[in-house]
């Protein structure tokens, strides 16, 4: 459970690092959903915003629904800054034109961990 929150947070931070001082993101989050991981990760997301100044609108979304709002987000050009999804939805998510690799955003070698990279299809 750890792990999996550790790296879903982790994509949360990279994918944060894009925005500016004074500006916000929105985080789509199945873990900030479930009751017994919201506190942490609403004290992660305030202290990610006390030091960067990019604001964080959390979006709690079920498990089950994350996939299913993501596409009716996309349809509707609405699609949140950052997705926090399981490895099994990437051959889904990578056709969807707004979805953004990490390695070509920051680099192969900002990737955080071994696990990130291991997942891929079509290129990303």
């Amino acid at each position: 459970m750890k792990k999996s929150l550790f790296a879903a947070l982790a994509a949360f931070v990279l994918f944060c690092c894009a925005a500016r001082a004074g500006e916000s993101v929105s985080f789509m989050s199945f873990t900030i959903a479930e009751e017994a991981n919201r506190t942490t990760v609403e004290k992660m997301m305030a202290d990610f915003t006390a030091q960067t100044g990019i604001a964080v609108e959390a979006i709690p979304t079920a498990w089950g629904d994350i996939l299913k709002n993501v596409m009716l987000r996309q349809r509707s050009r609405t699609l949140p800054g950052v997705v926090q999804l399981s490895e099994r939805w990437l051959n889904t998510v990578a056709v969807i034109r707004e979805s953004v690799d990490l390695n070509n955003l920051f680099g192969a070698s900002a990737t955080p961990c071994s696990a990130w990279a291991a997942p891929s299809t079509g290129g990303r």
